[in-house]
């Protein structure tokens, strides 16, 4: 790991591994929607990584635990998308604020996601960020079997 990389927490792990799993799900909805919601796919995939954590940390005894996404389960992604799209603009931008500022802290990962040094898109993975979390976390990358995903 080079000085200037910094180790990824397992949650900003889980959400790299979300947002290269959806890429080409969040792709197609930004060219579909004029209205792409950023902030909301943000928040989507924080509540993805936090419900791939409580059932990671789950033993065989263990019941289902509460999940925080919308639809776990019974949602495609691009509904749980609209679904949190449709919620209260202010409130999703405060929640997707505190996802890149505190809760997960993307912004200490401005290298590993696509945009300019200002305007940083942080649901969009790029190369560094793939090979950040293939490097650090390889678990994660083999469980999410991502090997052909981070290409694309």
């Amino acid at each position: 790991m080079s000085p200037r990389t910094k180790q990824l927490t397992e949650l900003a792990a889980y959400y790299f591994a979300e947002a290269i799993t959806h890429k080409k799900e969040l792709i197609l909805i930004k060219r579909e929607e004029p209205d792409f919601s950023e902030h909301a796919a943000i928040v989507l995939l924080s509540f993805l990584a936090q419900d791939s954590i409580k059932v990671g940390e789950m033993t065989v005894f263990d019941k289902r635990p509460s999940l925080s996404t919308k639809g776990s389960g019974e949602m495609t992604f691009v509904e749980q998308y609209k679904y949190y799209e449709e919620q209260d603009s202010k409130v999703i931008a405060i929640l997707a604020d505190h996802v890149v500022r505190c809760d997960i802290g993307l912004e200490r990962y401005p290298h590993c996601f696509s945009g300019e040094a200002t305007d940083k898109h942080y649901c969009f993975i790029e190369g560094r960020g793939s090979w950040e979390l293939r490097a650090q976390w390889p678990i994660i990358w083999r469980m999410y079997n991502l090997d052909g995903h981070h290409k694309k």
